[in-house]
């Protein structure tokens, strides 16, 4: 009988467990929303919103092309495509980084470039299950900067019918909990400050 309970209820403990593991800043007036490399049909997509609001001023896409400069089979040219076709224009738009393979190479290109820019606050949109390992790398990387980062869920359509609780999407979740773990063993104070 409690097998066939929890079976019967699965679907309200994995919402549950969705909703306990979402983190989500308020998106307030920021100097910039930055895009990071993956899901290029959400993340542009919720930047050139948050441009169009009024809520920043320039829009960074992570540079995730190759070190030798090509950009074939990545995010990047997808996300400027995405950004131009909704209403950004191509003065509001850079490139950060070089050759970012991950979050982490991310986090710290984008570090580098807000201390050249002098920028002091950033929106990142993230998808619900990889919010909390962007939201704690950003924050690890810019400890100790003063530098402001929120890190804001994207809607997504999936969201809506909760889709989410189909076993891929479990699995996903999955997978970013056990990378979320590698990164907080894997990058904590690796900074060196």
């Amino acid at each position: 009988i409690a097998v066939g309970s929890v079976w019967a209820s699965r679907k309200r403990l994995l919402e549950a467990l969705v909703d306990a593991w979402t983190v989500s800043d308020p998106i307030a007036p920021a100097e910039a929303v930055v895009v990071l490399g993956g899901d290029p049909q959400t993340r542009a997509f919720a930047a050139a919103e948050i441009y169009r609001q009024g809520l920043v001023r320039r829009v960074l896409i992570s540079n995730n092309g190759s070190s030798d400069g090509s950009r074939t089979a990545h995010d990047v040219a997808p996300n400027r495509r995405v950004l131009l076709s909704q209403g950004v224009p191509e003065a509001a738009i850079e490139e950060f980084g070089r050759a970012n393979r991950n979050t982490h190479d991310e986090a710290v290109a984008l570090r580098s470039w807000a201390m050249k820019h002098g920028t002091m606050s950033f929106v990142i949109p993230a998808d619900r299950f990889f919010a909390r390992r962007v939201r704690w790398i950003f924050r690890q990387e810019f400890a100790g900067t003063g530098i402001h980062i929120a890190v804001s869920v994207v809607a997504n359509p999936r969201d809506a019918n909760k889709a989410w609780t189909s076993a891929t999407e479990m699995g996903a979740l999955g997978s970013e909990i056990i990378k979320y773990a590698y990164y907080r063993i894997r990058y904590i104070d690796d900074h060196g400050r």
